[in-house]
């Protein structure tokens, strides 16, 4: 899911979160694991704290928020740079 917004307090995501918990999950047999469901917010304006966005939530537990995370073999952090990929394929070579 992805929402763009300048609003701290848009409800966008949380709103896509509960529609794909309701509706899309039902249709397609899924369930949602929270457990590995994760939340990477990249906010690049020096007004907002992260902090202050709301933290999203499927059926009253709440996702965890997190600075970096691997998909598809790429490590994505927050900033946006190369930083947390470079190292962690650093440390798979160093092996």
């Amino acid at each position: 899911m992805l929402s763009v917004s300048k609003n701290v307090d848009d409800n966008t995501l949380q709103g896509c979160a509960d529609h794909l918990v309701d509706r899309w999950t039902q249709i397609n047999g899924m369930k949602i694991n929270t457990n590995k469901t994760k939340e990477l917010i990249i906010c690049f304006s020096k007004k907002v704290s992260i902090e202050d966005i709301p933290h999203l939530s499927i059926h009253g537990d709440n996702i965890d928020r997190v600075t970096t995370f691997k998909l598809l073999g790429v490590v994505i952090s927050v900033d946006l740079t190369w930083d947390s990929h470079v190292t962690y394929i650093l440390q798979k070579v160093a092996k």
